[in-house]
């Protein structure tokens, strides 16, 4: 798999991930001990966070619940 323009040589490629006009790319070095991601925006890409495990990364991309007591929730 090809990597993207701007992610480090050093890193490896796990994960693509297409939501809506956006895209994600989740790296990590050959270690493994810890996981990057970056949007794909413009120009070029942008790093947006770091964590352990790629499960912590979910926080970049996916939408944070709505809960009781915010506008808009039933």
């Amino acid at each position: 798999m090809a990597d993207p323009r701007g992610i480090p040589k050093t890193e490896i490629l796990w994960e693509t991930i297409r939501l809506d006009d956006a895209t994600y790319y989740v790296t990590s070095k050959k270690e493994r001990t810890l996981y990057y991601i970056y949007k794909q925006s413009g120009n070029g890409l942008e790093k947006l966070g770091k964590a352990k495990t790629p499960v912590e990364l979910e926080q970049f991309y996916r939408p944070k619940p709505k809960k009781k007591g915010d506008k808009n929730v039933k």
